[in-house]
C-alpha cells in the first residue's frame, strides 16, 4: 500500500468531534476535575537526533502545553462510559493504605531485600479487587507488571527490538484490520508513585485518522496502520495531543491498539514506577 502521495481531504480533524472521549467515573458532571488533568500540545513536532535516542521519523508533542478549557472539555469529557475502544478513563485503583503498602515492597525490591515477583503477584491482587469493584468486566489478558521510567521523559516508550524511544505510536500486540482496532483490548496503567505522570495521545480513533488523511490507497492491514499514523502527524503537525495527569494511586484506561499515544514523565523529578495490564476492561 502506498504511503507516499497524499490527496487532499475535504475534512479537517477535531479533537472536540472525535469518536474518542474521556470518562472521568469519580469526576463529578461539572469537570472542575477533568479542568485540572487535561491540557494540549501546541501539535507535535519530529524529535531532532540531539540527546535521547529516538527512532528515525519520530514524533513528539511540541510545546506549550495550555490547560483545556470548560468549554473543551464539555465536548470532550462524557459521564457515562463508552464503548472501550473510544474511551480514554481516569480512576483512582489504589487507596493510600494500600499505595503505602505498595511503595515500601518497592523500595525492599530496590535496596535488594524484596522480591520482585511476590511484589508483582502483590500489585496484581489489589489491582483486581480494585477492578471488580470498579468494572462490570474484567478480563485479564496479558500481566504487562511493573516498570520505572526515568524521571523527565518527554515519551517513554522504548522499542525493545532496537532500543531508540519510539515517540508517539500505535500499539499493535493484536493482529485486527484498522476499523476493527476498536475491538482489541485495551491497556490500563496504574502510578504507583511517588510522583504524577502523564498519558498523552492523539484524540483520534485509527479509522478517523484514515479518513483525514483521504488517501484511497491506503489498506486495512496493519503495515497500513503504521502508514496512518505516520502519516497523519506529518499531515496534520498542528493537531494537539491530549495530556491526561495521572497521580499516585490513579490508573488510565486507554484503547493504546486504536490511539496515537505514549507515557510521559515531563516535569517529573521523581521517576514513577508503573504496573501494567492488558485485557477487556469495562465501566
Amino acid at each position: 500500500h502506498s504511503c507516499s502521495s497524499l490527496t487532499p481531504s475535504t475534512m479537517s480533524p477535531d479533537t472536540m468531534h472525535s469518536n474518542v472521549k474521556l470518562y472521568f467515573p469519580e469526576g463529578g458532571r461539572d469537570n472542575l476535575f477533568a479542568l485540572s488533568r487535561v491540557s494540549f500540545s501546541a501539535g507535535t513536532v519530529q524529535r531532532t537526533s540531539s540527546g535521547l535516542p529516538y527512532a528515525e521519523h519520530a514524533r513528539i508533542p511540541a510545546p506549550p502545553w495550555r490547560p483545556a478549557t470548560l468549554a473543551e472539555l464539555s465536548k470532550l469529557v462524557v459521564h457515562r462510559p463508552l464503548e472501550r475502544g473510544y474511551c480514554v478513563a481516569l480512576c483512582k485503583l489504589l487507596e493510600e493504605g494500600e499505595l503505602a503498602q505498595v511503595q515500601a515492597g518497592l523500595r525492599a525490591v530496590r535496596t535488594r531485600f524484596g522480591d520482585p515477583r511476590e511484589l508483582n503477584e502483590e500489585i496484581l491482587e489489589i489491582t483486581v479487587r480494585s477492578l471488580k469493584s470498579k468494572c462490570r468486566n474484567v478480563e485479564i489478558t496479558n500481566v504487562l507488571g511493573l516498570n520505572i521510567d526515568s524521571a523527565n521523559l518527554e515519551t517513554t516508550s522504548i522499542n525493545r527490538s532496537t532500543g531508540l524511544f519510539a515517540g508517539l505510536h500505535i500499539d499493535v500486540w493484536e493482529d485486527k484490520v484498522l476499523e476493527k482496532r476498536h475491538l482489541c483490548a485495551n491497556r490500563i496503567s496504574i502510578n504507583l508513585g511517588p510522583s504524577h505522570r502523564y498519558f498523552v495521545f492523539v484524540c483520534l480513533s485509527a479509522a478517523e485518522m484514515k479518513s483525514a488523511l483521504g488517501e484511497p490507497s491506503i489498506g486495512s492491514d496493519l503495515e497500513s496502520l503504521a502508514c496512518v499514523e505516520r502519516r497523519f502527524l506529518v499531515k496534520y503537525p498542528d493537531f494537539p495531543v491530549t495530556r491526561l495527569r495521572i497521580e499516585a494511586g490513579e490508573a488510565y484506561f486507554a484503547p493504546t491498539e486504536n490511539l496515537i499515544h505514549d507515557g510521559s514523565t515531563s516535569g517529573c523529578s521523581t521517576p514513577p514506577f508503573t504496573f501494567a495490564l492488558q485485557g477487556i476492561f469495562e465501566f
